[in-house]
């Protein structure tokens, strides 16, 4: 870990990082894999810390904030407790003021199996449960948006029903550990109708379980997409990798707009987020992130940049123009800040180049045999050249408009990939994945056409192709 100086001739407060530390600190003594989460189900007034590893919730309201100076507390290390507790956080040297909640898990980890997923029936079981456990979100979070909502229907044709009831209701295991995890809920029925009621639904205690079960569900569903998207291969069949794809169609709609990986900010600006609410702004506390942990500096900032542009000059545009495309319409982005707007600017040039290479030529080829690499990896490449300049934009030009167009960007993006990785191939051809696979489909429909009395009489009977024609004389 590097030793920065604060500002004013002072060190990081010694007392504040051992509370930071023990805050983010499992009983068994295991750091949190913490990110911040953002997007459906997240409260605005809130900053919600999520541990991807645990599941616990570290829940930060800012009631006032000081800038600029560095924080001490009364509360000490000692005073925290990892099963759980409510910390008023108010600071000795200023107004600045939190309170934080830790949560710990529910225990809705379970409703589903951990990967690796190495059979056909596995990983459909988990695609199937993956539909149940989107109906249970989507349940729960239709008792958020209403906070006076006693019931919802478990059936789908109910009035009020929510998506995939259907399939919640079918499956016992996910209600039943539901039930048995949050208290707060109950099964009952209105006028005859199944339903999933909830108990005392303005209650503080009540709400806060609420949220805490939706956060666990949907970072599950986010779990479990990003596996299979890195994992494709355990996708072992045509039929699982287009259920897996409509489902990613599904979830972008709403629960998971913009893609798994929206959901949260990545754990490096999760961490300096969270230690500026606690500690003091980043640029006044010591270093206390992850060892080996790469910081972009302003001059990799600019080189990031730089590169940006010239990959856009030098190969996109090029290829486009040579695929007949009206390039006038599409302005290189300008690394010439002249105000607090040119970020925003050069994000929003940048993604519209991309945008028409995605839709020309980028997403064929990397579902096509030419990219070696596989569609999976191919859609992790497009990913990475789409985000790429953006930590650099932070650096250098930050804005509310440069964090808009970043976030409108990164909700327009998956909804591309997973509709393409659904559809057929360019040719109208349904051919499968794997190589393999295609060759022993073409030989079983040989087989198959084979075995029918005509077609192997019509083409036993077909004559000999000719023999090819000497070359002319003079012909090379």
């Amino acid at each position: 870990m590097s030793d920065r100086k604060a500002t004013h001739g002072q060190e990081a407060l010694p007392s504040t990082e051992a509370l930071l530390n023990k805050l983010c600190t499992a009983d068994t003594g295991e750091y949190y894999m913490l990110v911040k989460l953002r997007g459906a189900g997240v409260p605005p007034e809130l900053d919600l810390y999520f541990c991807k590893n645990k599941f616990a919730v570290l829940q930060v309201r800012v009631k006032k904030v000081v800038p600029g100076v560095l924080h001490e507390y009364s509360v000490g290390p000692s005073e925290i407790k990892p099963t759980g507790g409510v910390y008023e956080l108010r600071s000795l040297r200023s107004e600045h003021d939190l309170q934080i909640k830790v949560q710990p898990p529910l225990g809705l980890l379970q409703l589903v199996k951990p990967p690796p997923y190495n059979t056909v029936q596995e990983v459909e079981g988990m695609l199937r449960k993956l539909y149940a456990v989107t109906g249970l979100y989507y349940l729960l979070h239709a008792f958020q948006r209403d906070p006076t909502r006693e019931s919802v229907p478990l059936v789908a044709t109910a009035p009020g029903a929510t998506r995939h009831a259907c399939r919640l209701a079918g499956d016992a295991e996910v209600l039943e550990l539901l039930l048995a995890k949050c208290q707060v809920f109950t099964r009952g029925q209105d006028n005859g109708t199944p339903s999933l009621k909830i108990l005392d639904c303005a209650k503080p205690r009540t709400r806060g379980m609420l949220l805490k079960a939706i956060l666990e569900v949907k970072m599950l569903l986010v779990i479990v997409v990003e596996h299979f998207l890195d994992n494709e291969g355990q996708l072992q069949t045509q039929r699982n990798l287009q259920e897996f794809h409509n489902f990613l169609i599904e979830i972008h709609e709403d629960c998971c707009a913009g893609g798994a990986s929206a959901q949260y900010l990545p754990p490096n600006e999760t961490w300096e987020q969270l230690k500026a609410d606690v500690c003091g702004p980043s640029s006044a506390v010591r270093d206390t992130s992850v060892p080996g942990e790469v910081k972009l500096s302003t001059k990799d900032a600019w080189k990031v940049l730089q590169e940006c542009v010239a990959n856009l000059r030098d190969q996109v545009v090029p290829k486009l123009q040579g695929l007949g495309q009206d390039t006038a319409d599409l302005p290189l982005p300008s690394a010439d800040f002249a105000s607090a707007a040119g970020g925003a600017e050069f994000k929003l040039r940048y993604a519209r180049i991309w945008r028409r290479a995605i839709d020309s030529y980028l997403l064929d080829l990397v579902h096509s045999g030419q990219y070696q690499k596989g569609p999976a990896q191919g859609r992790g490449m497009i990913r990475n050249q789409w985000s790429r300049p953006d930590a650099a934009l932070r650096l250098l030009c930050p804005s509310v408009a440069l964090e808009k167009a970043i976030g409108d960007a990164a909700e327009e993006l998956e909804p591309i990939l997973a509709a393409r990785a659904a559809r057929p191939n360019p040719g109208g051809a349904a051919g499968l994945v794997n190589v393999g696979e295609n060759l022993c489909a073409a030989n079983a429909l040989l087989q198959m056409l084979f075995s029918a009395r005509p077609f192997r009489e019509a083409v036993l009977a077909a004559p000999d192709a000719p023999p090819d024609a000497p070359p002319e004389a003079g012909v090379a």
